[in-house]
């Protein structure tokens, strides 16, 4: 079935669970480039003419970021708040990270699609306004490279 992926139905996972309650979900892939320095002209060329800017291709790198609402209790089966500040206060902030669409009992695409790699949790945000519930924001460095897979959904 064509059409758009709802947002809703793409979520992240840190080392093969769930964050809970998820409300927005960023994958960013970032090539690292470095211009190359244009030659001074040649006797047959103006000299007042722009020259393109050409560059070289360093590194490559991804990130990813998480916003999920904050609760006070916790849940065996999922990541919250409390995981991810445990993970970056007192234990190892290395993650294996995957950002994927979710199956749902009513999904209605074709594909799966899913991008996987390992990570360190690079920054945790407890954000508290003064109205509304809480939440919480984390980052994810890619160490190393991400890998994408897509999956055809079998009927």
């Amino acid at each position: 079935m064509a059409g758009a992926i709802q947002g809703k139905l793409i979520g992240v996972k840190l080392s093969g669970t769930y964050i809970r309650c998820q409300t927005d979900a960023t994958l960013t892939i970032t090539a690292n480039t470095t211009d190359t320095d244009p030659c001074k002209p040649s006797e047959d060329e103006a000299t007042n003419a722009a020259s393109w800017t050409t560059h070289s291709i360093d590194s490559k790198a991804w990130t990813v970021s998480v916003t999920a609402k904050a609760f006070a209790d916790t849940v065996a089966g999922v990541i919250d708040n409390s995981d991810v500040a445990a993970l970056m206060i007192t234990g190892n902030p290395s993650v294996e990270m995957t950002f994927q669409t979710i199956k749902t009992t009513d999904y209605n695409h074709d594909n799966i699609f899913v991008y996987e790699g390992t990570g360190t949790l690079t920054s945790f945000t407890h954000n508290a306004p003064s109205a509304g519930e809480s939440t919480y924001d984390l980052e994810i460095r890619g160490n190393g490279s991400l890998t994408y897979t897509e999956t055809t959904l079998t009927t």
